[in-house]
C-alpha cells in the first residue's frame, strides 16, 4: 500500500492548510538577482546566481573549479515546509534546479535542469511536478507528480532520455492497524528531512491526513519505504522533527529534545520496523 503525500510548493498553495507566508518565507524572492550556495558532496559547494532571464551555476572548492551559464531563472528545489534546499548529487558531479517559482498555472510545463561539467540536461514535463530526489550519480531525478485535489505520485525521469518511468511502488511498515491506508497517491505536507549516514536514502517526516509518516526513497534504486506513524502523534505532527539514532540503522522522531518514535532501515538489525520508546521491541 502506498500513502498520500502533499507536497508543500507554491503552485499548491491553495490546497494545503499552510499559511502562505510560511511557504513563501522558503522560495527565492522574484528579484533580479538572487544567490543561493549548497554544500557539495565530497567537498566545496555549489553557488546558483539568479540574474534576471539568466542563470549562473558554479562548482566551487572543488579540485577543479568550473561554472556554466544557463538561460532561464533556475533555483535549488525546496523539498521542506521549513524551506530545506536539495539538489546535489552525491558524487559531486551535477546538480539539480527547478525553475523559479512564478504564478501558478495549471497549464505551464514545469521544468528543470540538471547541471554537470559536461551537460546541461533540460526537463520540461507536463503538469505539475516537484522535486524529490537525485541518484547518486546524477543519472535519475525523483520527483513527485502531481494527479489533483494534492494527491502525488513519485516516479523516476532519466536524466539523459526524459523517459519517465513507473509509479514508485512503496511498502508500508504499519505501526499499528489503525494507521493502515489504502493504495493509491499519496498525501501529507514535508516538515523535515534527514539523509542516511551513507547518504542513499532520503528519510522525509511528513505530516499526513490521520497520522505523521517517514517516507524512506533508496536513491541508488528506487525503492520506497514508508513508516506510519501513530495516530496519537497527529496532534504535534507540526512539531515534529528527525535526527539520526545513537544506535546504527535508527532514526529518531523527536518531539521538541524527546525521542517519541523511531524508525529502522531495511540495512539495521531490525529490518525495516517502526518502535515507539516504553513499547517492547520493533514492530
Amino acid at each position: 500500500m502506498t500513502k498520500r503525500i502533499r507536497i508543500a510548493i507554491a503552485v499548491l498553495l491553495t490546497e494545503l492548510a499552510l499559511p502562505v507566508q510560511t511557504l513563501a518565507q522558503a522560495l527565492p524572492p522574484q528579484q533580479s538577482r538572487h544567490v543561493e550556495v549548497i554544500a557539495a558532496s565530497g567537498g566545496g559547494s555549489w553557488r546558483v546566481i539568479a540574474t534576471g532571464s539568466r542563470t549562473v551555476v558554479e562548482r566551487r572548492d572543488g579540485p577543479s573549479p568550473w561554472s556554466t551559464r544557463i538561460a532561464g531563472r533556475f533555483v535549488l528545489p525546496v523539498v521542506t515546509s521549513r524551506g530545506l534546499r536539495a539538489g546535489p548529487s552525491l558524487d559531486g558531479a551535477s546538480l539539480v534546479l527547478s525553475a523559479a517559482p512564478v504564478q501558478a498555472s495549471t497549464s505551464s510545463p514545469t521544468r528543470f535542469v540538471i547541471v554537470s561539467r559536461e551537460h546541461t540536461y533540460r526537463l520540461e514535463l507536463t503538469g505539475q511536478w516537484a522535486f524529490d530526489a537525485v541518484s547518486p550519480d546524477g543519472a535519475t531525478v525523483f520527483l513527485t507528480e502531481s494527479v489533483g485535489r494534492g494527491q502525488y505520485w513519485v516516479r523516476s525521469v532519466d536524466v539523459a532520455t526524459g523517459r519517465i518511468g513507473d509509479r514508485l511502488v512503496t511498502k508500508d511498515i504499519s505501526y499499528d492497524t489503525l494507521t493502515g491506508g489504502s493504495d493509491g497517491p499519496m498525501e501529507g505536507l514535508p516538515l523535515d528531512r534527514l539523509m542516511s549516514p551513507d547518504r542513499l536514502t532520503a528519510f522525509t517526516l511528513y505530516d499526513g491526513p490521520s497520522h505523521p509518516f517517514v517516507h524512506a526513497l533508496d536513491t541508488a534504486h528506487g525503492g520506497a519505504l514508508c513508516y506510519e506513524l501513530p495516530a496519537a502523534l497527529k496532534p504535534v505532527s507540526t512539531k515534529l522533527s528527525l535526527r539520526q539514532g545513537k544506535q546504527a540503522g535508527l532514526v529518531d522522531v523527536l518531539n521538541g529534545g524527546r525521542v517519541v518514535a523511531q524508525v529502522a532501515d531495511p540495512t539495521s538489525m531490525w529490518g525495516p520496523a517502526v518502535r515507539i520508546p516504553g513499547t517492547v521491541g520493533l514492530r
